[in-house]
C-alpha cells in the first residue's frame, strides 16, 4: 500500500507539472509575436520627415521689370533648369488668382537663397518709378536687403549700375553689390557665373 501511495503521488506531482507547463505555454501563445525583417510592412517603419514643404519652397527669387521681362524669361529658365521650377519664384508663374502681392513677396523671401535683380534698359528708364513706396521692384529689392537675403544685380542690354543718388534711401545698398553683367555675346559665360555664385549663396543659407 505504501508503494502504491508513492506511486499516485509521484503521478500527481507529474501532472501537476505538465498542466503548469501547459498554461505557461498558453500564456506566451497569447503574446503579439515579435516581427521579423521579412514580416514588417513597410507602413510600420518608421519615414524619415517629410521634406516636400521645403522643396517646395522657392530658393530664388527673380526680380524686373515687365519692359526686361524677355531677358528675365531666359534667367528664368536657366535657373529652373539648374535648380527646379518650384525652386525659382518669378511672379507671373507662382502668384495665384487674387493673391496679394506684398504679402507673398514677404513670404517668398523668407524662406529664399537669393535674390537676382534682373536690371535692363526697362528698369533704368524706369528708374523714377523707385520714389513711389508701392512700386513692386522696390517692395522686392527692399525687402531682400532688409531680410539679409543675398543680392545679386545681374546688367542686361549692356545697361550701367543705376547710381545710389537715382535710388531710394532704402535701397541705397544695391549699389554695395558686385553686379554681374550678362550680354548676348557671352550669354552662356554670364549665366555659368550666375549659377555659381547661387550655389555659393545657397550653401551658406543651408
Amino acid at each position: 500500500m505504501a508503494s502504491l501511495s508513492l506511486v499516485a503521488l509521484v503521478l500527481l506531482l507529474l501532472v501537476a507539472g505538465l498542466l503548469s507547463y501547459g498554461l505557461r505555454r498558453l500564456r506566451r501563445g497569447k503574446r503579439a509575436p515579435t516581427p521579423t525583417p521579412a514580416d514588417t510592412s513597410l507602413r510600420d517603419v518608421a519615414e524619415p520627415p517629410a521634406k516636400g514643404a521645403d522643396f517646395e519652397k522657392p530658393t530664388v527669387f527673380l526680380s524686373y521689370r515687365r519692359e526686361d521681362s524677355a531677358n528675365a524669361r531666359l534667367v528664368y529658365e536657366r535657373l529652373c533648369s539648374r535648380f527646379g521650377r518650384t525652386s525659382v519664384f518669378m511672379d507671373i508663374d507662382a502668384l495665384g488668382p487674387g493673391e496679394n502681392f506684398v504679402q507673398a513677396v514677404e513670404e517668398r523671401l523668407s524662406c529664399c537663397d537669393a535674390l537676382v535683380a534682373v536690371i535692363g534698359r526697362g528698369w533704368t528708364a524706369q528708374a523714377g518709378e523707385l520714389r513711389n513706396s508701392k512700386d513692386f521692384v522696390r517692395i522686392e529689392i527692399g525687402a531682400a536687403l532688409r531680410r539679409g537675403v543675398f543680392v545679386l544685380p545681374v546688367l542686361v542690354d549692356g545697361v550701367p549700375m543705376p547710381a545710389a543718388e537715382a535710388l531710394p534711401q532704402e535701397l541705397g545698398a544695391l549699389t554695395a553689390r558686385q553686379a554681374l553683367p550678362i550680354v548676348d555675346a557671352y550669354f552662356e559665360e554670364g549665366m555659368s557665373r550666375l549659377l555659381g555664385a547661387l550655389d555659393k549663396a545657397r550653401t551658406r543659407h543651408g
